[in-house]
């Protein structure tokens, strides 16, 4: 099959182990197959080494303290 030049962002502030994150990560994997720009968008790093190589994560978190502030989970996907 052919890949798409299409680019797909998904969007998730808190990676803390749950069914949502399982389920971010094997539909981005999935979806790297055939869209060939995929990013993903959060502020924990936690969980890169689950995600395919050929999908970009952008961590806006520089330094490894937990934040204190309570984030709900949100799930944004944008399609260019």
């Amino acid at each position: 099959m052919e890949r798409n030049k299409k680019r797909l962002i998904f969007f998730m502030p808190s990676m803390e182990g749950g069914g949502v994150e399982k389920n971010l990560i094997i539909i981005s994997n999935y979806v790297s197959k055939f869209i060939e720009n995929v990013n993903i968008i959060t502020f924990d790093n936690s969980f890169n080494k689950y995600f395919c190589k050929k999908i970009k994560i952008i961590n806006f978190r520089k330094n490894k303290k937990k934040n204190t502030q309570n984030i709900s989970s949100i799930f944004v996907v944008f399609g260019f």
